[in-house]
């Protein structure tokens, strides 16, 4: 059973996709190659950890952590983000001439 905020969730989501006139790109779930956010997460982790780093300490509390993740997420490069997103139509299309085997990005 789909828990009731996950499934409305969703539904909130898809008419905001519809009306925005923004088109989905069917893909499999499983497949990270094909998730621009798998990108992006390891970008956002790799500079999080850079920011404890050089304050030498990790956060003591939630609105520590919070705002320091806030930081980190605002300090992203987003060009380079929106490139990971843009990239899609090429990769997919990668993916197809070679038959849906491995590629190389």
């Amino acid at each position: 059973m789909v828990p009731a905020i996950i499934l409305a969730s969703s539904i909130y989501t898809e008419k905001y996709r519809k009306r925005l006139g923004i088109e989905r790109m069917d893909r499999p779930s499983y497949s990270p190659d094909f998730h621009p956010i798998e990108n992006d997460w390891l970008l956002f982790k790799t500079n999080y950890r850079k920011a404890v780093w050089e304050r030498r300490r990790i956060p003591c509390s939630e609105k520590e952590l919070i705002g320091l993740a806030q930081k980190v997420w605002e300090a992203l490069p987003w060009e380079r983000i929106y490139g990971f997103i843009d990239s899609m139509p090429r990769c997919v299309a990668n993916c197809l001439k070679r038959g849906g085997g491995p590629t190389r990005w």
